[in-house]
Parts: C-alpha cells; sequence; structure tokens
C-alpha cells in the first residue's frame, strides 16, 4: 500500500501445504502469551534452526554481520540495549514519519528458504502509538518478501507477511496478507480488527511457500485463519509467492504520521526461520 487504504481480499483456506513441514500441532510448541520477558538467555544456539538471529553478539548502533540495510542511507535501524525479549540486545526501529527501517537478506543468503519457509519474530511497539488522521488508517509492514511475481507479467511483488493496519476510531489494528506489485493494484487477505499496539512483546509466526502457493499466521501461538491461503501448485491469483525472494525486518508505515507522538518506535528480537515450525517457546 503507498498511500491509501488495504483493497480487496484473497482466498482462504484452513490448511497450508509445501516443502515446509506444515502440521502446527506435532511441530515446536507456541507460547500463548509473550507478553513478558522470555528470559536472559537467548534460543538461538548454533544449528538449532536454519537462520537466527538475536542480535546480542552485534554491537548497540549498528546492524549484525551477514545482513543488509534498507534503504541503504538511513540510520533509523540499530541495534539497541534498551529492549530484550531474551539477552540484552534487539532490533530498534526508531522514531521517523514514515517510510522503511528494515535489515535485509537476500535470495542468495537465504537458500531454500527463499521458496518457502517457517519464520518467528517476537516484537513490541512504544505507547503511545501514532494514530491514523480521522477517517483514515496507517499501514505499517513488519516482515515482507520481495521477488518476481510467478504470474506471466514483468512485476515485482512485495509480500507483506507480517503487516497491520490501525484504524482511526479506536486504534485497533488488524493483521493482513498484503501484496503490493510494481505495476498493478495491491490485494490482501485480512483478519478482524482485533490487536491493539502495546508496550509488551509479542510472537508472530508465518509459513509461506511457492510450491503450494499457502500461506498462515499465528499470533502468540494462535492462528489467524481469516488470512491462510492455500491456493495450490501453479494458482496464483490472490497470493503470488514467488519462486524466490530475499526477505526484509523492521518497520515501514506508508503513511505519513504527524501529531503526538509523531512516529512509530518498535523493536524485534529473535528472527527464526526454518523448514519447520519455530514457535514461540523455542
Amino acid at each position: 500500500m503507498g498511500s491509501g487504504g488495504v483493497n480487496g481480499s484473497g482466498g482462504a483456506a484452513n490448511d497450508a501445504g509445501g516443502p515446509a513441514n506444515n502440521d502446527a500441532t506435532t511441530d515446536a510448541g507456541a507460547r500463548t502469551d509473550a507478553s513478558s520477558d522470555g528470559g536472559s538467555v537467548s534460543a538461538c544456539a548454533a544449528g538449532r534452526f536454519a537462520i537466527c538471529e538475536d542480535f546480542e553478539g552485534t554491537a548497540v548502533g549498528t546492524i549484525p554481520s551477514g545482513w543488509g540495510k534498507s534503504p541503504s542511507n538511513t540510520t533509523n535501524v540499530q541495534v539497541a540495549s534498551d529492549q530484550a525479549y531474551r539477552g540484552s540486545h534487539s532490533l530498534k526501529m526508531l522514531a521517523q514519519a514514515s517510510g522503511a527501517r528494515n535489515i535485509t537478506k537476500s535470495a542468495s543468503a537465504l537458500g531454500a528458504l527463499a521458496a518457502g519457509h517457517w519464520g518467528r519474530i517476537f516484537y513490541r511497539v512504544q505507547t503511545p502509538a501514532p494514530a491514523p488522521p480521522s477517517n483514515g488508517v496507517i499501514h505499517s509492514t513488519l516482515v515482507s518478501l520481495s521477488g518476481q511475481s510467478p504470474l506471466p507479467v514483468a512485476d515485482n511483488v512485495n509480500v507483506r507477511v507480517v503487516d497491520t493496519v490501525v484504524r482511526d476510531f479506536d486504534g485497533k489494528h488488524q493483521f493482513l496478507y498484503n501484496v503490493q506489485p510494481s505495476t498493478r493494484g495491491e490485494f490482501s487477505t485480512q483478519g478482524p480488527y482485533n490487536w491493539s499496539y502495546e508496550s509488551r512483546w509479542h510472537c508472530v509466526e508465518w509459513y509461506v511457500s511457492y510450491a503450494t502457493q499457502s500461506y498462515r499466521f499465528f499470533f502468540d501461538g494462535a492462528e489467524v485463519t481469516q488470512m491462510a491461503i492455500n491456493n495450490g501448485a501453479g494458482k496464483y491469483n490472490g497470493s503470488e509467492i514467488p519462486a524466490s525472494f530475499s526477505i526484509a525486518f523492521g518497520w515501514n508505515n506508508y503513511q505519513t504520521v504527524s501529531g503526538n507522538p509523531p512516529a512509530f518506535v518498535a523493536w524485534i528480537d529473535e528472527i527464526a526461520m526454518d523448514a519447520n515450525r519455530v514457535g514461540c517457546d523455542n
């Protein structure tokens, strides 16, 4: 979404298939509440997951080795020690009226995960969070994939797998699966307006697969079934998951925030990606 509201909806289903293990009942467990800190010791043990970044070995004010930054000229995404879910460091997105404060990994760095994976982050938003203007919204992305649309069109797509829209009249936000093609209109599959930004840690998980054009989303261990997509192999309408994608983590609000407070401040901790479900207890 550039400056307007979220348009359209995709198909929802109850399950998702693909090369990654999608059995949410037998894979790694999930916390029902991640609002308290997870403890003093990071869960990113060597080799535990295909990718796990806890920011503990990165100096405050920098970004971890092996990660890029988008856009390249911003200083508003950096490791900080003022908040952490576990350990003492996290990734902080500093106040900025609009635009991206992200760290990124290329498709080549992701390897097989660039075609499908389970992912997990812990996140926290400082409150009071900015409120939309009257009759408006603020659309913000925490995790997005970028690659070539699988449709027979010359179009890149930004696939937003952890995405929110907050509404003006009560400050509630929804999660949604949102796709922004570079030359066409966006589309989305939306959850309800059931959540609020809080000065608390929460866990979100996602599953995405090019092979089966499938997507699932979980908040604090519970699946938001309204957002699930299971189109099937070769059926790209309403999902458009690329065959290979890069990934970005951070904060990107598309509407310019004004007023008090003038911008979002947020933190992300323990980015984890794997072929199997990571869960929130791990």
